[in-house]
């Protein structure tokens, strides 16, 4: 046997013997066999109580020497010569019959192996998950945008769910405007003193059927989309109809286009 085979005897016994193993049985046998290996595994090894103490970390003799009968009881360890004096040195060998074990920490690791690959896989597929649903979200004219994820119920009907990252204090603390576009308080107050309550509104209108229409319910800022393309959008519409957006904003998308047709 080699001292990996060794080793390995000698913890598969340990862990189906917790009652009749010690740290220092198990130091002293570690100790041996790295002794023994570095001798080239020779069939009789000269064993020094000293140098024992000092590889194990123990400073009483007693102590190693009770820890090598323990061995020996256990069929680790043969004793061939004790030494009876300091002028010669006990003999030992580890060329004993192979100890008979049930294999159980080879099952133990066996299952803790498959629980951690199953864990690792469903981590695996959740995280491909997360990429495949931001990898495929659409961004919008100033780069804020989240797809929602969806599940079918029995009835195919759609149910969306806010993504990672939308339960936290602040967007909670959102208010929701017509169906689907979430606001801070002073984001709204912020988005009527520049625009206007009128225009302000008829912008929400649009974030709100844009979002409704394309499935895009959950944007991380519904405000800075809002300064973003839609504000463009209302000014070109405006445009259409020939009249100047009013610095005042005074009047909605639809009165212009009302004035628009008097004209004509």
């Amino acid at each position: 046997m080699n001292g990996y085979e060794l080793s390995r005897q000698w913890f598969d016994f340990a862990f189906e013997n917790p009652d009749k193993v010690s740290v220092t049985q198990t130091a002293l046998y570690m100790w041996l066999i790295e002794a023994n290996n570095r001798a080239g595994f020779v069939e009789k090894l000269s064993f020094n109580t000293e140098d024992a103490c000092m590889a194990i970390g123990v400073s009483n003799r007693k102590t190693v020497w009770k820890a090598l009968n323990e061995l020996a009881e256990n069929g680790f360890v043969n004793i061939v010569l004790k030494s009876c004096n300091q002028n010669k040195p006990s003999v030992i060998s580890l060329k004993v019959a192979k100890i008979k074990t049930a294999g159980a920490l080879d099952k133990a690791l066996m299952r803790q192996s498959k629980k951690r690959t199953t864990a690792e896989t469903a981590d695996g597929q959740a995280g491909e998950q997360r990429a495949d649903y931001r990898g495929n979200s659409a961004e919008t004219a100033d780069g804020h945008s989240y797809k929602p994820q969806t599940t079918n119920n029995k009835q195919g009907n759609r149910e969306t769910m806010p993504p990672d990252g939308f339960n936290n204090p602040l967007q909670k603390s959102k208010t929701v405007y017509l169906d689907c576009v979430r606001l801070l308080r002073q984001e709204h107050e912020a988005l009527v003193r520049k625009f206007g309550k009128e225009k302000a509104e008829w912008m929400i209108e649009r974030l709100n059927n844009h979002k409704m229409g394309k499935g895009e319910l959950w944007y991380e800022s519904d405000y800075h989309v809002l300064l973003g393309w839609v504000a463009s959008a209302a000014e070109k519409d405006f445009r259409k109809t020939n009249t100047p957006v009013p610095a005042s904003n005074k009047f909605s998308i639809q009165a212009a286009i009302r004035k628009q047709n008097a004209i004509a």
